[in-house]
């Protein structure tokens, strides 16, 4: 997997052999900064964080080469913007790989791990199940399943963070030494990468959890049923059922809030929420994906804080390939041309 970034890298760097030449590199970063306006149109609030990001790429251009900086940071940002004849192509080819390469790392993640995970999800759902046919013992059962799940998905969840987070950090020290051009071309086969190892971990460990707990609630509802068949006829004894099951599904939720699953999960959660929210921006014609795009290429350049910006470029791109997929964008199904999944042609 690391070959295939490095092979990415070097291909990225080869196809911009100006990314390597100090001043003009800038040229490159404007370009890639902008390179999803030339299949979204501006929408909302576009107009107002773009010229934001934008801003700020050309003061870091104009303070660290000059004026040869500044001109070649808007000379790149305008193809971006324009969508070149020239650029155009070689920017989706860009683009394209990136996306392929999430694709391609979460396909064998999960294909390495899938009968673990399975094995994991079975076994987890008949736990439940056993734990739910259990009449009164359950409702403490619950609470206990509920806050020790919500405590597994938080842990393992942070211990991914970490890890994720931390080779983010060393990643973005490293590629800031070099020339932004490079950077910028670097930071796509990064952030996808790492955005397909927390996707995995989040739905790997979501997917246990709901079968454990789909298991546990159909043993508490079919012992409920149960209850109200034997003792229909005796009045208000049947109901110990149904007060069965509420107590059951209310000590399970009551664990999870304890454990604080749902409030503290960090960054393997990150990632599919914030492609899911990228995509709800853009149909609320809010903010489109080319904008967040350039605000995560301007948060890029600081040295602190840009590590964070790969989870955001990675959402970029997802939430631009979903567009592609189901034909938003018009005459952007070329763009995901290395996915391997079904593409759609051209409106």
């Amino acid at each position: 997997m690391i070959n295939i970034l490095l092979y990415l890298i070097i291909r990225y760097v080869a196809l911009f052999p100006v990314a390597l030449i100090p001043g003009l590199s800038w040229a490159v970063f404007g370009a890639m900064a902008t390179s999803l306006f030339a299949y979204f149109k501006p929408v909302g609030a576009d107009y107002v964080f773009t010229p934001i990001a934008l801003a700020y790429i050309y003061w870091t251009a104009y303070r660290r080469d000059g004026w040869g900086g500044l001109i070649s940071a808007v000379g790149g940002s305008m193809l971006g913007l324009a969508g070149a004849p020239i650029a155009g192509p070689v920017l989706v080819e860009v683009l394209a790989s990136a996306i392929f390469v999430f694709w391609y790392a979460l396909i064998v993640i999960f294909d390495t791990a899938l009968d673990f995970i399975n094995a994991v999800a079975m076994f987890a759902f008949w736990a439940g199940l056993s734990a739910g046919l259990i009449f009164v013992l359950s409702i403490l059962l619950g609470l206990l399943a509920g806050f020790v799940a919500g405590m597994l998905l938080n842990g393992y969840s942070m211990y991914v963070s970490f890890v994720t987070s931390a080779s983010r950090q060393l990643i973005h020290k490293m590629l800031h030494n070099l020339p932004p051009g490079v950077m910028a071309l670097a930071a796509l086969p990064v952030s996808t990468f790492f955005a397909a190892t927390e996707v995995f971990v989040a739905l790997s460990l979501l997917f246990i959890a709901a079968n454990y707990s789909l298991g546990f609630l159909a043993g508490s509802y079919l012992l409920s049923v149960q209850w109200a068949i034997v003792f229909f006829f005796i009045p208000g004894v049947s109901v110990i059922g149904a007060i069965k099951a509420a107590t059951d599904v209310g000590a399970h939720i009551i664990g999870m809030l304890m454990s604080r699953a749902w409030h503290r999960l960090e960054g393997s959660a990150v990632s599919p929420g914030v492609m899911f929210a990228a995509m709800v921006a853009y149909a609320a014609k809010f903010l489109s994906p080319a904008s967040t795009f350039a605000l995560a290429y301007a948060l890029l350049l600081s040295r602190r804080r840009g590590h964070e910006a790969y989870t955001w470029l990675a959402a970029s791109l997802m939430a631009s390939a979903f567009f592609y997929i189901i034909n938003v964008v018009p005459y952007a199904w070329f763009f995901i041309g290395g996915i391997p999944m079904p593409i759609i042609g051209p409106p």
